[in-house]
């Protein structure tokens, strides 16, 4: 036994370790593995740290193969060969795929996917036959044939027989680490249709049913056999056979399908409808739930009752009567009752003809009898459920109440608007009472109350009628008042003596209570008990107790609750360090600064899941994983595994536009979200402007987020603007391609910094230089603007994208002067707020901007780009873009520059917007009826002019979760005034596009996409 022990601690002096990675990996994450792997092992027996470190490798899940052993020699040094499974650089799809399969569907199911690491489960796994696997020496084999049959047998599924597949997995000779997945697919024989047999109908159905379900050409494809069954099931459902229910076998024969479906009936439901209706009896069947739920039990009969129950207390019908039964069952149960009370009287009597009489009720009761079993027999074909409707009287809720609770704390509740129930209120609720509002209301009360502290017992409902049409609705309230804690105690929490073996502790007692944030004297809630746990939990997590259980417990004593805390410590456990892997253009030190934590703190798992969640918020990783590594095992130091996965950041596409004010366009967009690996983003946009109407620019934007910190972006974007006036057609012969110099050239280079202040409020600072061209009459000259500009934005709606109710608040100030590297001089100032109120269903929607350019100097030079016009799908709906202005159009488009714009600025708008029809989380269709103002004024030349332009008009909208997408169209009722002695002033007719009547020229229309405001 001694000797024993001495070779053990012979054996357990320190080790060096020896790693060869296959392919090798960088250094720094060389040597984060190399310090994870020696960590807390260094005492081990030889024999039981060669198990550990293969246990210790395998929890990475990242190296298919692993071998240790002790080299030769006087000191312990192992050598660790490590090969690494490969990640898919490429996946390629050759072969003859149909139009009917799609590429995406074949990657879905391939497991290969780009960016993803080989299952490290599939290396070297035998396949079926052993031999063949072993000469090839192919360690990925059985991956491939699992890929391989599992795309077969969806290809096959798609109507092709003896289709191949082949899989191909081909190393990178320039790339270690990285693998090209190869997937040849050729479809075999497109399966045909056969014949259809169709069992369990008549034969004229049979033969409708043949011809439905079997198409006239075209592949067989099971899911399209199993879409049009369906079909067939539901129809056979209307026609009342709810209990529906159709089997299909196929056979097949080469590439022919043949197809045989058997129909179960079940028996024919009839449905009639008894009583004052004041409905038509098909909308009242389409209340039913019998098709929906496939069968007619009673439950599918009360669930009727309860529809037909709503239907009606929605058009205001107050508690109306609704039965349903079976007329033939009904009478039986009728003549049963009055059979049962002859016979107690027969009983009762002490008459000589007592035994006769008995006799004939005896008789009448085996025939009732019969009838049932004849009943019963006939429902297996036929079944007839009679609804016998009364729906009352017209009634309104005038008053709701709340029984049992102070009055105040009544009142508050009713102030909060949580109820569902309540009088009628105009554009907003009927004040209709329903069942279902009247539970949901009690279940409403209930959670209130108990949120402050409140013992509720029971909540019901009583309603009262006080008027022939008014109904009082009172909510009786049966609870105790609120509990208050009256103590915390706090078992197994370290006080600072030593534990059992020895060891110092922390005093954690005081830190505890102080974090718990809840004392003696405050109210119990119903989270209150579980919000103690949270808490402990989190004070232990921060400390390094990750695996610390607690278990709170409460009693209720005669002055209050007594809270306790039973507190499992757990081993306190420190952070050793990170392993970081998956990177491929992003920077190691960038994703280091996500993570706060520094090694031989305590460890806090919350610190690694906030920085995982923050870097997938920068859009540049696929998948972005975390491993504590030694945390089951007990270790000391715990280290963490950070697996990334990028996504293919670099995009080029191509577009072709088209809108109302511009016309066609052509743009070609790169963009690219991790520029020299720090996740900053640069797009860069080149869009020329085709045929008439041509605008072009080219823009480029370098946005550099979390530069300053982790609220605050910071941006650079140049851009050329270019623009010719002419909007003649190509078709017309006045048409010539413009490039004279009054074409208007801006360019314009910013710096932005944008900070988010809270979740509500973003300021923005920036700094822009631009040249443009101004021209007024026969003057000519190019202005450079320096300017700033602060902008901030206050945000709070329920939705950004489609806001129902909320108010946005927006206002910069912009100030461009020679001392920042210009010749303008002058101050602008814009502001906007909008607000959302909720009508119902609908929102109204107002929005008023406005705005201002001071000079502040006789030479200010304002560019054009900084003054003011109005009109188009943004501002003014009715008319085209920058239509509302100080002079003809025609005049602007010969004389660029300041003529026309304006210094001043007001647009007010209003607008309803109304969801028409069912709406669901995918979008609805909506109607926006609106009505716009704008105004325009100028000082710059010491002359007062203004100008208006008034449209009130309709959208139809497509909303979408990401903004609506619809036609405008709006009638211009005020137009605006333009100077009538302007020389060469041309035709209104001569910029109609289209030839529009007369009556239809003062409409305008436009696509949007998107809400104004």
């Amino acid at each position: 036994m001694t000797a024993s022990l001495a070779i053990l601690l012979a054996s357990a002096s320190t080790f060096q370790l020896d790693l060869e990675f296959v392919p090798p990996v960088p250094g720094p994450e060389a040597e984060q593995i190399k310090r994870f792997l020696q960590e807390d092992q260094r005492q081990l027996p030889g024999p039981l740290l060669i198990k550990r470190l293969h246990r210790d490798i395998d929890l990475m899940h990242r190296f298919a193969e692993r071998t240790c052993r002790l080299l030769p020699g006087d000191e312990r040094v192992l050598h660790c060969r490590l090969t690494e499974s490969p990640r898919v650089r490429s996946l390629e799809i050759t072969g003859q795929l149909p139009y009917s399969i799609l590429r995406s569907e074949i990657i879905r199911r391939a497991i290969l996917r780009p960016g993803k690491r080989l299952p490290i489960k599939e290396y070297k796994k035998r396949r079926a036959d052993e031999a063949i696997d072993a000469a090839e020496k192919d360690h990925w084999a059985h991956l491939k044939d699992r890929v391989r049959l599992r795309l077969k047998e969806f290809i096959e599924s798609q109507g092709y027989s003896n289709s191949s597949v082949d899989v191909q997995i081909q190393n990178v000779a320039n790339a270690p680490g990285r693998v090209d997945v190869v997937i040849e697919i050729l479809p075999g024989k497109p399966h045909r249709w056969g014949k259809v047999t169709v069992n369990g109908l008549m034969a004229r159905e049979q033969r409708e049913a043949q011809g439905r379900i079997r198409p006239l050409g075209g592949a067989f494809r099971e899911q399209t056999l199993q879409t049009r069954i369906e079909r067939e099931e539901q129809r056979l459902r209307k026609l009342g056979y709810v209990e529906v229910h159709a089997d299909y076998e196929l056979e097949t024969s080469g590439d022919v399908v043949n197809v045989v479906v058997t129909f179960q009936l079940g028996p024919i439901l009839k449905q009639t409808y008894h009583g004052k209706l004041l409905a038509p009896v098909s909308l009242l069947k389409s209340k039913s739930t019998f098709e929906e739920a496939r069968s007619a039990g009673p439950r599918q009969m009360e669930a009727t009752v309860s529809a037909l129950r709503n239907y009606y207390q929605r058009r205001g019908y107050f508690r109306p009567e609704i039965i349903a039964q079976d007329p033939e069952e009904s009478s039986l149960q009728v003549e049963e009752r009055s059979l049962e009370q002859q016979a107690k009287a027969i009983l009762s009597d002490p008459s000589k003809d007592r035994r006769e009489a008995m006799a004939r009720v005896t008789q009448r009761r085996l025939e009732l009898r019969e009838r049932r079993r004849q009943l019963q027999a006939t429902r297996r074909q036929s079944r007839h459920i009679a609804f016998h409707i009364n729906p009352g009287r017209h009634a309104r809720c005038v008053d709701v109440r709340i029984a049992g609770i102070p009055r105040p704390l009544q009142q508050e509740m009713l102030d909060e608007g949580i109820l569902a129930t309540k009088p009628p209120i105009s554009g907003r609720h009927d004040g209709y009472i329903l069942d279902e509002d009247l539970r949901a209301d009690q279940d409403r009360i209930r959670t209130w109350l108990e949120r402050r502290g409140w013992l509720v017992s029971d909540v019901s409902t009583v309603l009262r009628r006080k008027d022939s049409d008014e109904i009082q609705v009172v909510f009786p309230v049966i609870a105790g008042e609120p509990s208050y804690i009256r103590s915390i105690s706090l078992v197994g929490v370290s006080d600072g003596d030593d534990d059992e073996d020895g060891n110092p502790t922390e005093d954690l007692y005081d830190d505890l209570m102080d974090a718990l944030e809840i004392r003696p004297g405050s109210p119990f809630l119903e989270d209150t008990p579980e919000e103690l746990r949270r808490r402990t939990l989190r004070f232990y997590r921060i400390r390094g107790y990750p695996t610390t259980e607690v278990e709170a417990m409460v009693g209720f004593l005669a002055d209050g609750v007594s809270a306790r805390l039973i507190i499992q410590e757990g081993r306190r456990v420190l952070y050793g360090g990170m392993i970081l892997t998956g990177m491929e253009r992003t920077l190691r030190d960038k994703i280091l600064e996500v993570f706060s934590a520094k090694p031989g703190e305590p460890f806090d798992p919350q610190v690694f899941h906030k920085g995982a969640a923050l870097l997938r918020s920068w859009r540049v990783f696929r998948r972005v994983s975390v491993q504590f590594l030694g945390l089951e095992e007990g270790r000391e130091r715990i280290w963490v595994h950070i697996a990334l996965q990028e996504s293919a950041n670099q995009t080029l596409d191509l577009t072709l536009g088209f809108s109302i004010e511009d016309y066609f366009q052509a743009a070609l967009r790169f963009r690219d979200r991790n520029i020299l690996g720090r996740a900053w983003s640069w797009d860069t946009l080149g869009a020329y402007g085709l045929l008439i109407g041509r605008r072009s620019e080219l823009r480029s934007t370098l946005k550099m987020p979390r530069l300053l910190g982790a609220h605050t972006d910071f941006s650079l974007e140049p851009r050329l603007f270019y623009r010719e006036p002419s909007r003649v057609a190509l078709w017309d012969e006045d048409f010539q391609w413009k490039n004279d110099p009054s074409n208007l050239l801006i360019l314009r280079a910013a710096a932005k910094i944008a900070h988010r202040v809270s979740a509500f409020t973003t300021v923005k600072a920036d700094y822009a230089y631009s040249l443009e061209r101004d021209q007024t009459g026969e003057e000519g000259v190019e202005i450079s603007t320096g300017a700033t500009t602060l902008e901030a934005n206050w945000l709070r709606v329920d939705n950004p994208f489609n806001p129902h109710e909320g108010l946005q608040l927006r206002g910069s100030v912009k100030l461009a002067a020679p001392f920042l590297l210009g010749n303008s001089y002058f101050l602008s100032t814009v502001g906007q707020a909008s607000a959302y109120v909720p009508v119902g269903r609908s929102t109204l929607a107002t929005n008023f901007r406005g705005g201002s350019v001071l000079e502040l100097a006789e030479d200010a030079n304002v560019p054009p780009s900084d003054l003011f016009r109005l009109g188009g799908d943004r501002s003014v709906r009715g008319f085209p873009q920058d239509w509302i202005r100080l002079t003809h159009p025609g005049a602007v488009d010969s004389d660029l520059g300041r003529d026309g714009h304006a210094n001043l600025f007001a647009l007010g708008s209003l607008e309803w917007r109304i969801p028409v029809g069912e709406q669901s989380a995918g979008g609805g269709m909506a109607l926006s009826l609106f009505s716009d103002l704008g105004w325009v004024a100028s000082e710059l030349d010491g002359a007062r002019r203004t100008n208006m332009g008034w449209s009130n008009g309709l959208a139809v909208n497509y909303v979408l979760p990401i903004g609506p997408v619809g036609l405008v169209v709006a009638h211009q009722t005020i137009t605006p005034r333009y100077d009538e002695t302007y020389p060469n002033r041309p035709e209104l007719d001569d910029y109609q596009l289209v030839a529009l009547p007369s009556a239809l020229k003062r409409f305008g229309y436009h696509l949007t996409m998107g809400y104004v405001f």
